[in-house]
C-alpha cells in the first residue's frame, strides 16, 4: 500500500437543524389540520389543503435523508 487517506464529519449540527426543521412542520401540519376542521368557505379549504401539502413534501424531503 503506497497510501491511505481518512476523513471524518461530524453531521451532529445538520442531525440537530433537522430534527429542529421536521418538529416545526409536524407543528405546522397540526395547525393547518385544525384549521382545516374549522374551515367555512372553499376558498379557506383550497388554501390550507394547498399548504398541507407543501408542508408535507418538506416533511418528506427532510425525513427520508434522515432515515437512511
Amino acid at each position: 500500500m503506497t497510501s491511505q487517506s481518512e476523513s471524518a464529519e461530524d453531521v451532529t449540527l445538520q442531525y440537530t437543524d433537522t430534527e429542529s426543521r421536521i418538529a416545526s412542520l409536524k407543528n405546522e401540519q397540526e395547525r393547518l389540520n385544525a384549521l382545516l376542521e374549522k374551515a367555512d368557505t372553499l376558498e379557506n379549504i383550497f388554501k390550507l389543503e394547498e399548504r398541507l401539502t407543501e408542508v408535507r413534501y418538506e416533511l418528506e424531503n427532510y425525513q427520508s435523508p434522515k432515515n437512511r
